[in-house]
């Protein structure tokens, strides 16, 4: 099932003996395109990103609250609960996204992302790269 790759996704990107670059290419096609609050980036934005969120976050939990897969599209209502690194602040941002997928592959993300705890230098976690 489609929605089981994208929380293996969520769940072991992040893990520290996990090279992002090689587990990445597994599951994301590599005409990615993501659109986060109205930015678009590309796979190799996507992998710079996973990369920069790596340097900031000490620790991420993903709580899918809906997780809803038809055909080769899985919507998403999830919250991210993640502490910074620098300064030990925990961030809990809430995101509404629609992943496309084709022949087993992440090819599209459409996401709006709301930081519900944390600063608002922080709104842009979900892009950020």
């Amino acid at each position: 099932m489609l929605k089981d790759i994208l929380k293996s996704l969520f769940k072991n990107v992040y893990q520290p003996q996990v090279a992002p670059e090689k587990y990445i290419q597994k599951f994301v096609s590599t005409d990615y395109i993501q659109i986060v609050d109205g930015h678009q980036i590309n796979y190799s934005d996507f992998v710079s990103h996973i990369i920069k969120q790596r340097q900031i976050i000490k620790d991420v939990f993903f709580n899918f609250i809906y997780l809803v897969e038809e055909d080769d599209c899985v919507a998403s209502l999830h919250r991210v609960h993640a502490t910074k690194i620098d300064d030990n602040k925990k961030i809990i941002a809430e995101v509404y996204a629609f992943f496309q997928f084709k022949e087993g592959m992440l090819i599209s993300c459409n996401e709006r992302t709301k930081i519900i705890q944390g600063s608002s230098e922080d709104k842009d976690l979900g892009r950020r790269k």
